[in-house]
């Protein structure tokens, strides 16, 4: 990983690409983003039944799992996930 004392935008990172040449790419470029679909957030039921509630449930567990593979990424492959999404 590049050094912290440089803005992570401003980073270069060298990695081996798709053919296995190592190549050197800024720290959030977009290729350095995975594909990876994540479940939108759904309020919870107002007074629903209890399939509803069970189906929340069901729903917030993927979500959690979204949220923690997202977080278990080092610092800049998070950043390069979380830019792209929203930008």
């Amino acid at each position: 990983m590049a050094c912290a004392q440089v803005p992570l935008d401003e980073q270069q990172v060298t990695e081996k690409g798709p053919l296995g040449k190592e190549q050197t790419l800024p720290a959030l470029h977009p290729a350095r983003k995975e594909d990876r679909f994540f479940v939108p957030y759904k309020s919870p039921p107002e007074d629903g039944s209890p399939a509803e509630v069970e189906e929340f449930l069901e729903h917030a567990k993927f979500i959690t799992e979204d949220l923690e593979w997202l977080l278990a990424l080092p610092h800049d492959k998070f950043w390069c996930q979380v830019r792209r999404r929203y930008h």
